[in-house]
């Protein structure tokens, strides 16, 4: 069973629909019960950093899930603001902990020429091999709607780049967990590839 956590903050609709056309046995849930059955869990998410973390410690979810993650080794993806919670702080709110799974930030865009400080629309994701890019280019399109981004400290751990004036990681692996700062539920072709190796294969 995959699992789809609900924080709260989420576009579970798109997500679960992506994942529904590639697999039924799919469930959004803020129950620790459910978690702990599923072979894999994604954490999307949409909005603050803060107000996420907040609903996962009231639904008593960060044991939970620290568990299964750390302990038990399940496969786990973090999709834009989900991707963001899997490191230690932000910007955003800097009173607040992540997930700490992975060493690093959350970073605001800032002082950007000629661009935007939210980042939206489509841009390229330059990759490093990997088993979740089976079946897919070294280069390839997502869609990105973000003002913060991950800033990791473990270099190793980055898998997929984007230029937004200056380069940043937008796809980072450790072991079993991922984390990926585009949409790919709303990024086409390659987007439902990248969560169909997810959910499908050994990664």
């Amino acid at each position: 069973m995959i699992t789809i956590v609900n924080h709260g903050l989420g576009n579970f609709r798109s997500v679960i629909s992506v994942i529904e056309y590639l697999r039924k046995d799919v469930v959004i849930t803020n129950k620790p019960e459910d978690i702990k059955k599923s072979s894999k869990i994604i954490i999307p998410g949409v909005g603050s950093f803060k107000y996420a973390m907040q609903n996962l410690k009231k639904l008593n979810l960060i044991e939970t899930l620290n568990e299964q993650v750390l302990v038990k080794k399940k496969p786990v993806l973090g999709i834009c603001l989900g991707c963001q919670l899997l490191l230690n702080s932000s910007e955003e709110n800097k009173d607040i902990n992540g997930f700490g799974w992975i060493e690093g930030e959350v970073k605001k865009f800032k002082n950007l020429k000629k661009f935007p400080s939210t980042h939206v629309g489509w841009n390229e994701v330059l990759t490093k091999d990997d088993p979740i890019f089976k079946n897919m280019p070294k280069k390839f399109y997502m869609y990105f709607n973000h003002s913060y981004f991950p800033k990791i400290k473990e270099k190793n751990c980055a898998i997929g780049k984007t230029n937004y004036s200056n380069k940043f990681v937008s796809i980072f692996k450790k072991k079993n967990i991922y984390g990926i700062q585009p949409h790919p539920e709303k990024s086409q072709k390659f987007g439902i590839i990248f969560l169909e190796n997810f959910i499908k294969h050994d990664i």
